[in-house]
């Protein structure tokens, strides 16, 4: 029982951060600039920021309630081009094929 009530403790913990971490993000800006600029700005901004706190949350969760340290990688992550190329390949297909279906 001591330890369900520990791991949906963490369960909860988890969803805050992930909570806390989406209304940072959302926030940051102000939602009354409806500049396209500004749109462009939180598009890029929003995830930045969002990956930021998100990982200064995890580190603080990790020396503060954990007690350890966890490696962020257990395995030297390796970069492909293909990596890069089918995401671009797939959104153009899926824009593609909404001009296609969509009228107007």
């Amino acid at each position: 029982m001591r330890r369900l009530l520990k791991v949906s403790s963490e369960v909860v913990i988890a969803l805050a951060v992930i909570l806390v971490t989406q209304l940072i993000a959302r926030f940051s800006l102000p939602s009354w600039a409806s500049h396209p600029v500004f749109r462009i700005i939180q598009t890029v901004y929003s995830p930045v920021l969002y990956l930021l706190v998100f990982y200064g949350l995890i580190n603080w969760l990790n020396r503060h309630y954990f007690h350890e340290t966890v490696a962020l990688f257990t395995w030297r992550p390796s970069l492909k081009p293909q990596f890069f190329i089918w995401p671009v390949i797939w959104i153009l297909l899926i824009d593609l094929t909404f001009f296609l279906v969509v009228p107007g």
